[in-house]
Parts: structure tokens; sequence; C-alpha cells
């Protein structure tokens, strides 16, 4: 038997077994409505305001991790929790998975969720509890999770995405995205000083996905912005010099649309912005533009990423080693109780993984379409 055979055999096994287990009673956890997208509001933008309605899945961000060597991917449950599943180069395997979020007493009407890097192994999660009060969850890879409300006790609309962005200016300084109660755009930094954003045209019910460009460009402050309007046309909002400038369409769309951003580049080259969307079949599309420069252009070519069906989207970008660009999107749809994890090294995919997690503590490895089934045991964090 050839070996590819043998591995589309390997694959119909996994498949099968995915079945059984599902008759057995293994009820998967649901992961994925988003990286901080959709948000209940209804994926064809009917604008429904409540978490839940024609979505089951939770929300999920992800964040490089370590010295760089690792993406840590959060998973926000209906039940309010929050679970990390930790992704390591060397290993090329998912290693970890633990609760940082108990469950909620009451569950929240929005499971946005944003997570950055304060430092190395440091991370800061951000959230919504049941009254859309803007929280934050702190810890270090070695320490408990600490929860707490921002300060000022900032507050958002029903519908609200949520992004935020660490950058290094005389120290590192955290800027957290989010819609308040009056449809505004509003950035709650470090101090807890709320700034409102000049947003043209925002869609209320928008995605919102922010990234930082200052690991290139140490003088300044480098922040981009994503949003729908209310035409539903993708918008950059561009920070530089300490001034905002106003949103400019890039992406025509239909409805309200999953949407994920990321930053990757060599350390000797400049950086490129990538943002991915999904088409009107489904498909994960990448649209790039290089360096920082205000003026530097969307390219016109649209690549196609993944041919899998896709409502929920997330993305990081890092440099493994130099002269190396990496980029991790994480997608899932609205029927399997799975997510796709594709890897992007120098421009070309290198890996695209299926995991599927299941609410015992194991997570499933299945390389999409072709190739070997691996699997890995997890032992969650003691309690």
């Amino acid at each position: 038997m050839t070996c590819s055979v043998i591995n589309f055999v390997r694959y119909l096994y996994s498949l099968l077994e995915n079945s059984i287990l599902r008759l057995l009673g293994y009820r998967m956890s649901s992961l994925g409505q988003g990286f901080q997208n959709q948000l209940g509001q209804g994926f064809q933008g009917q604008g429904q305001g409540q978490l839940g309605q024609g979505l089951r899945k939770c929300c999920y961000s992800a964040v490089s991790a370590g010295a760089g060597q690792a993406v840590a991917v959060f998973f926000r449950r209906p039940d309010g929790s929050i679970v990390e599943a930790f992704w390591r180069n060397k290993q090329s395997d998912w290693s970890s998975f633990r609760e940082v979020l108990p469950k909620s007493a009451t569950p929240p009407r929005n499971l946005a969720i944003a997570a950055t890097l304060w430092a190395n192994c440091h991370y800061r999660i951000y959230y919504f509890d049941e009254n859309m009060n803007v929280c934050e969850v702190s810890f270090e890879s070695k320490t408990e999770p600490v929860s707490k409300q921002l300060t000022g006790n900032p507050r958002a609309s029903v519908s609200s995405g949520i992004s935020a962005v660490c950058f290094h200016a005389n120290g590192p300084n955290i800027r957290v995205y989010y819609v308040d109660a009056d449809n505004k755009l509003q950035a709650n930094d470090t101090w807890g000083k709320e700034t409102a954003v000049e947003a043209p045209d925002m869609h209320p019910d928008t995605a919102l996905q922010f990234v930082t460009l200052t690991a290139w460009d140490n003088d300044a402050t480098e922040i981009r912005g994503y949003y729908q309007d209310t035409s539903f046309s993708i918008r950059e909002l561009t920070y530089q010099k300490g001034a905002w400038d106003q949103g400019k369409p890039i992406q025509s769309a239909k409805s309200l649309i999953p949407f994920a951003a990321a930053v990757s580049g060599a350390a000797s080259t400049s950086p490129k912005v990538y943002l991915y969307t999904v088409n009107e079949r489904n498909q994960i599309v990448e649209l790039g533009k290089e360096g920082i420069d205000m003026q530097a252009k969307w390219g016109n070519n649209v690549s196609i990423v993944s041919a899998t069906a896709a409502k929920s989207l997330a993305a990081i970008g890092n440099s493994w080693v130099e002269d190396s660009a990496d980029v991790h999107i994480y997608s899932s749809d609205d029927v399997g109780d799975n997510f796709v994890h594709n890897w992007k090294s120098n421009g070309t995919l290198v890996e695209q993984a299926e995991i599927v997690m299941f609410e015992q503590p194991q997570v499933r490895v299945i390389p999409f379409k072709t190739g070997s089934m691996v699997t890995a045991h997890i032992t969650p964090a003691a309690k």
C-alpha cells in the first residue's frame, strides 16, 4: 500500500473514531466563535446583539509566547471560563492545557476575548464580565492567574468587540480597544485613562483588530486598527507619531465577517501586515501590505490560505529565527467541534492541522486532509 493510501486510510479512521467517541457520549467542548469577533451579532450582519444566536462557539485569542518560540491560544467558553492551549515551535505540537479563569456564576452575554504579552511569559487577557465591565486576567507561566476590572471601571456595549496591543516605549504600555455604550470606539491605557478613537462610520457590531509595529520602529508608537463600517467594508486606522489617521476602506464585504490581523517579518527587513478574511465561498484569504510607512499600499493579490469553511478567525505573527517570518492563523466553523491551525513560514504554508479539544483533558492533532494522525494527551493544571 502506498504512503498516500495509508495516510488516507488513517484519516478516514480518525473520522470514524471521532464519530464513535461522540456516540459514546464524549461531548465536545465548543471552541471558537472567533478572535473576539462576531460577538453574537449573527454572522450575516443581522445585528442581533446577543452572543450565541446562530453560533454555538466560544471566543479565542492568540499571542506569541516565551521568547517567541511558542503560541498561546486562549479560549473563552460559554460558561465564562478561559482555557489556555500552548503550542511549542520546537515540538511542533500542543504541549499544555489549563484553565486560567473559572466559570462565572452568571453566564456572560459577550464572550469576546483579547490577549497580549506584557513581558516574557507574562500574559494579559481581556474580556467582559456579565455586566459588560472590561476585565483583565494577568499571570506568568509559573504563577496563579489574577483577575480584576480595569482601572476606571470602563464598560462596553453588549455587542462590542475587544482587542489589545502592548508596545514598549519607556517601558511596556498596553492599549485595550472596545466599543462603549454610546457606540464609540475607546482605548483604555495602562493607567486606566480612556481615550476616544475616531472610527468613521463604524458598525456597532463590528469585530475589532489592533496590531503594533513598534518592534521594527523603536522611535515611534506604531499601531494599526481594523473594523467594519456600516457598508461592511473593512477599514484601516493608522496611529503614527502620536496621532490617528482616519479609517481607509481596504476590503469590501457584503455582511459582517470574521477577520484577523497579524504582523510578521525577519529582523533584518521591514515587517509585513497581513489581513485575513473570508470570501463568499467561506475560504480564508490573505491580503498583505509591505512596510510600516503610512503610504504603504495593500497588495492586489489575494491568496487563499485554506479552503476549509471558516466563520471565526485569529492570527498571530512572529519571527522564530533570524531572517524568517511566521504567521499562525486559527479558524473554526459553526458545525464541527474543532479549529484549524494554519502555520505559514516565509510565505509558505508548512503545516495545516485540525485540532479537536474534548472537555476531557486531551487534544488530538490531525494533519489536515493528508498525513498521519498524531494524538497528544494533556494533563490539566491542578486546581
